[in-house]
């Protein structure tokens, strides 16, 4: 993590260490996946799903379903065309994405949730995804694509369904001639020419693909791992946002859980039962979350071991102090001891921006006049960020302004298709707009809000349009 710029005097300027890139990242991201998948072989993916159905499939098992899917993506997909990943399971997801990487091919991932009131947005995003890609290819169920009807959808050049290679008959035998070996991943795949879509619809309002280059994700893991290690994690947030690649693909040596968000939202005590029997060290989710799991300790006691719990990491909204430390008395009553609570910021174009811990927040003191506003403290390595005026100027610290960032290791290559979206997102001298408003101080940086009408919501931007509507 980085500290104030002392050349900077007492204006709104951060700026993090060098960057240092993660061990094997320069064999690609390919050759990283794969090889953690074969190493961590053993380990299970559990998926607890909208249902509260608890699944689990080997790492072994999820990596053999994925080279199935290479042929069949080779044959069916154009180098320079796309792929189209509409699933609603993660068990579904993570073969269909490594199939992606392994075959060097350009996908946006898209987390049908089944339930039917969001049909129709569903449509609508796949519709605008296919009209923006060149006769992409979509890999999907056979009840997602009955549910949604995505005959009607049009501008897909074909569709795989990889429910039809669940099956090991269906897969046949993995041969050596086929899964290419981790050194030769590195040499078949170029992380400058495939990249992950992100769909977002940014502090505008209007929907657009974030292009985020397989170097520039595996960036954001070696960031992520260097400071999270190899713990295991539940993560509660939907599967196709930007940051869920870093926390999904890269298999680990205790496994990894995943429960829909939804399902969190309806049962937060389900996800302590499945702390609990899965012996979970880190919970990865909203803040919104968090309160609500706050609530639902207080409405009824929970009577179970959470001693192996250790830390929970909130992102993707506003945070809330008071959530955190209450949130940690609750659980010390459980048997959780010395509970790390962690505040990060970042966006889909970003990256990773900075992260806080609830403990060196304490140690700290923010000048925020903004009720509930948290620091979330200082850059990572390779990035910084200042606070700026209406007229791009820097401002003075505990002064609130736009925050802007730089990055050369992590930030996105541009959105997709769109040029001039691209271009009004950075300054002339090459900062990104990140369309927060917030302010530094000698802890971090503390964001208190948008410069449009947007909010954010579990990981979500939604128009206050939307909510008045």
């Amino acid at each position: 993590m980085g500290a104030v710029d002392e050349g900077s005097g007492l204006l709104a300027l951060l700026e993090g260490g060098p960057f240092v890139p993660g061990a094997g990242s320069d064999r690609g991201l390919a050759a990283v996946v794969a090889a953690r998948a074969v190493e961590y072989g053993n380990q299970f993916y559990v998926e607890v799903d909208m249902r509260g159905v608890e699944s689990s499939v080997l790492v072994s098992t999820l990596y053999e379903r994925a080279w199935g899917l290479v042929p069949l993506l080779e044959s069916a997909v154009s180098n320079d065309a796309a792929v189209v990943v509409c699933v609603e399971s993660v068990l579904d997801y993570v073969p269909a994405a490594w199939a992606c990487i392994f075959s060097g091919r350009t996908f946006v991932s898209l987390a049908y949730n089944g339930v039917s009131a969001r049909d129709e947005q569903s449509k609508s995003n796949l519709k605008f995804i296919a009209g923006k890609l060149s006769q992409p290819v979509l890999v999907t169920t056979r009840a997602v694509s009955e549910r949604l009807q995505l005959g009607e959808t049009g501008g897909f050049g074909g569709v795989i369904f990889v429910d039809d290679l669940v099956q090991p008959d269906a897969i046949g035998e993995v041969g050596q001639d086929l899964v290419c070996s981790v050194e030769g991943l590195g040499d078949r795949v170029s992380d400058e020419s495939a990249a992950f879509l992100v769909l977002t619809s940014g502090s505008s309002g209007i929907p657009k693909l974030v292009e985020i280059s397989f170097e520039q994700m595996l960036n954001r893991w070696a960031l992520f791992y260097q400071e999270s290690g190899e713990d295991q994690a539940l993560t509660l947030r939907p599967f196709d946002a930007a940051f869920m690649p870093i926390y999904l693909l890269f298999a680990k040596p205790d496994g990894l859980v995943y429960m829909s968000p939804d399902r969190a939202f309806a049962d937060p005590r389900g996800v302590l039962g499945l702390v609990a029997r899965r012996q979970v060290h880190h919970i990865i989710s909203a803040n919104s979350f968090f309160g609500k799991l706050v609530e639902a300790i207080d409405e009824e006691p929970f009577e179970g071991d959470l001693s192996c719990l250790r830390s929970v990491r909130s992102g993707g909204e506003m945070n809330s102090l008071p959530v955190a430390v209450g949130l940690g008395e609750r659980l010390q009553g459980l048997g959780v001891s010395d509970l790390e609570s962690r505040f990060g910021y970042g966006s889909s174009e970003a990256g990773y921006v900075s992260m806080i811990s609830l403990r060196e927040l304490a140690q700290g003191s923010t000048s925020s006049t903004v009720s509930g506003a948290v620091s979330q403290g200082q850059p990572y390595d390779g990035t910084s960020l200042r606070v700026v005026d209406e007229a791009g100027e820097l401002v003075r610290q505990s002064e609130v302004g736009e925050i802007e960032t730089r990055c050369d290791s992590q930030m996105f290559s541009g959105y997709y298709g769109d040029p001039d979206a691209t271009g009004a997102a950075f300054t002339a001298d090459g900062w990104f707009r990140t369309g927060d408003l917030g302010f530094v101080d000698r802890v971090g940086v503390t964001v208190v809000g948008r410069t449009s009408g947007m909010i954010i919501a579990n990981g979500r931007n939604i128009s206050l349009a939307q909510i008045d509507a």
